[in-house]
């Protein structure tokens, strides 16, 4: 049976957080990747808080609405996360993918350290589906 687009984006993007933790690119677990399942954007795939980028499997990315303000409610899923993921997806639904992934201001170690504000362009990433769709 062949796979439905959504299954297909969850294996994608389940890989993508794989793969970036295998390039020692997962800093910290409050990043977040997204991508786009419907047309108009407004429902996307997010990784839940707090799981690590080498342990995240298809299913356990969250399907959720841009336009429905109850998906932060649920334990699992960033809040800060949803609302930029969800109106990046919303207001541009060309690109399927998104990552918002501030590296933290340090000189060595995490511990301790602050993380700043940023809109320097390499902190934001927009992606197209394979095949240009």
């Amino acid at each position: 049976m062949a796979l439905s687009l959504e299954e297909k984006i969850r294996i994608d993007l389940a890989a993508t957080f794989r793969i970036i933790a295998h390039l020692g690119m997962h800093e910290a677990v409050a990043n977040h990747f997204s991508a786009a399942v419907s047309a108009d954007g407004k429902q996307f795939l997010l990784n839940p808080k707090w799981k690590h980028f080498s342990r995240i499997r298809a299913s356990d990315l969250l399907l959720l609405n841009a336009d429905d303000a109850s998906c932060a409610d649920n334990p699992n899923v960033d809040a800060t996360a949803w609302s930029i993921h969800g109106q990046i997806h919303r207001l541009l639904p060309s690109p399927r993918g998104a990552s918002l992934a501030p590296r933290l201001h340090h000189g060595g170690g995490v511990s301790g350290q602050t993380a700043y504000p940023t809109d320097r362009p390499e902190h934001r990433t927009l992606f197209q589906p394979r095949g240009g769709g």
